[in-house]
């Protein structure tokens, strides 16, 4: 099951928006963030895999998920700036490299560097659910990005970090995976 953007109280893409939008006086878009993700709510993605597990499935499959919302990041972040009460001005910066982007953000949110920087760098790509790949065999009405955001921000945002900003102390047999890959190609 693939994903683009999980939305979560606690979800690390939703604090590091979350954070950048109540810390920052102004919001900085460079141009190469106009890419398109379909966000989807925890508790739809939750459905998914509960559906998966009910049915007897055989084979190698890719489920591709998301919301039926199609929207940049900066469009994401706009309306979280708007339920959230905090008008903010834009700014577009044309020439701004990823790099300088992947350190501010990982700055001004306190997130750790191997969180935001495949974050960052994930920007550049539209993450929207493959046709061919799209999750059919339940008709599950995924939640919008307004309808998510309101369950998230009724819900109590922690004070504390997620779980994904901690530096953790792995055992060298311990597998850990965050991968960001554009959907658009035919991975066979």
């Amino acid at each position: 099951i693939r994903a683009g953007l999980v939305l979560g109280a606690n979800g690390s893409s939703f604090n590091i928006m979350y954070r950048l939008v109540k810390n920052l006086p102004f919001l900085i878009f460079p141009n190469w963030t106009k890419a398109k993700s379909n966000p989807i709510y925890i508790g739809d993605l939750i459905k998914v895999v509960i559906t998966c597990l009910k049915k007897d499935y055989k084979g190698n499959r890719i489920y591709e998920v998301g919301s039926k919302d199609s929207l940049s990041y900066r469009k994401m972040m706009l309306i979280l700036s708007q339920k959230i009460g905090e008008k903010k001005k834009i700014l577009t910066i044309p020439f701004i490299s990823p790099k300088i982007v992947k350190y501010l953000v990982s700055w001004i949110t306190r997130s750790p560097k191997h969180l935001t920087h495949p974050l960052v760098e994930s920007l550049k790509y539209p993450m929207i659910p493959n046709k061919k790949y799209e999750f059919d065999l339940e008709k599950i009405d995924f939640k919008n990005y307004e309808d998510s955001l309101n369950i998230i921000l009724r819900s109590e945002i922690k004070k504390r970090n997620p779980h994904a900003f901690k530096i953790h102390k792995y055992d060298k047999k311990d597998v850990r995976s965050v991968q960001r890959i554009n959907t658009n190609k035919d991975p066979y």
